[in-house]
């Protein structure tokens, strides 16, 4: 449903269960959200945009499709970690929202998923997400990066092909990401950010348990 929590006062969200979808504008506008930790398949149009005081967003579990605009005009994001089956992204996902520091890069929007974080000069630790080594696509390069300060995290079997490269070398480390806040088998849903309830500096979590429609239907 469109605008379903549009404007409440929740600091932070989490599902119960895997989400099909969140609709469109459906967190729109919430001024108090500080942190979203769903597993979802598609995050709609403008559903998170305007909420000004959100700084982490974990989404895991068959994420697919992320709409147009879906974390815009939120200046205080520094994370972002998307699920590994990430495959559709469309344009603004993330216009205006130019503090990002920390971004995980899903293996199927590699070579473009740069083109929508083009405003955002502060990163400062990437999680490569993918599969085999790739040459580093011209969204990176040109990037707005200052890569002698930023970390770049990458599978342990391929580390010495990105460390061996001129363009990849130009990152200030390259490391494997067993030595991150990424796993392969737990990923970061549980192991690195539990779910607090009760006693948590957020308060209280929103529930999702009936947001099921999915953008354009």
């Amino acid at each position: 449903m469109e605008y379903a929590f549009a404007g409440t006062e929740a600091k932070a969200i989490r599902s119960a269960g895997v989400v099909s979808a969140i609709g469109d504008s459906a967190f729109s506008i919430c001024k108090e959200l500080e942190t979203v930790k769903i597993k979802c398949k598609v995050i709609g149009l403008k559903s998170f945009k305007d909420c000004t005081s959100l700084r982490n967003v974990y989404i895991t579990n068959n994420l697919n499709w992320l709409r147009s605009e879906a974390f815009a005009n939120c200046p205080r994001l520094e994370t972002v970690l998307l699920s590994t089956t990430l495959s559709n992204i469309e344009d603004n996902v993330f216009l205006n929202s130019n503090n990002i520091r920390e971004v995980s890069i899903p293996n199927n929007v590699k070579t473009h998923f740069f083109r929508h974080l083009s405003h955002c000069g502060k990163i400062n630790t990437i999680y490569l997400l993918c599969l085999d080594y790739f040459k580093m696509p011209k969204s990176i390069k040109e990037a707005p990066i200052q890569f002698s300060r930023c970390k770049l995290y990458v599978p342990d079997s391929k580390i010495e092909q990105f460390r061996n490269n001129a363009d990849w070398s130009r990152f200030g480390e390259i490391l494997p990401l067993s030595h991150s806040r990424w796993d392969d088998e737990k990923g970061w849903w549980e192991e690195y950010y539990p779910i607090r309830t009760n006693g948590s500096r957020h308060g209280h979590y929103g529930q999702i348990r009936h947001c099921h429609r999915t953008p354009g239907t």
